[in-house]
């Protein structure tokens, strides 16, 4: 039988196509972030996870190359001091499915 989705929002659609693909990213603790900020994420199942943090202008400023990591809640803990201050966004890639949300920098 056809089923009937209300759609929200762009980003809800994606969050959820996202979710419904078994990963979940959440926002990023402190924000705004200064000296350091903890990723989390959760997986359904055993996936390759990699995670990048771009500026505005899309230019990837950090990439980690996590591997491939168990079902479960992950974290990842990151100096931003390395960073100006302003607005950035990360991304969770797990098996080619990509999450982002923004955060800002002190």
């Amino acid at each position: 039988s056809p089923a009937v989705r209300l759609i929200l929002s762009e980003r809800d659609e994606i969050n959820e196509v996202a979710i419904l693909n078994g990963i979940s990213l959440l926002q990023n603790r402190p924000n705004p972030a200064a000296n350091k900020t903890t990723f989390t994420f959760e997986l359904n199942s055993s996936r390759n996870v990699d995670f990048e943090i771009r500026d505005l202008s899309g230019r990837v400023v950090s990439r980690m190359e996590e591997g491939t990591l168990g079902a479960g809640t992950h974290t990842i803990t990151y100096d931003v001091n390395t960073l100006s201050s302003g607005l950035y966004t990360y991304t969770l890639i797990a098996d080619g499915i990509s999450v982002t949300k923004k955060m800002t920098v002190k």
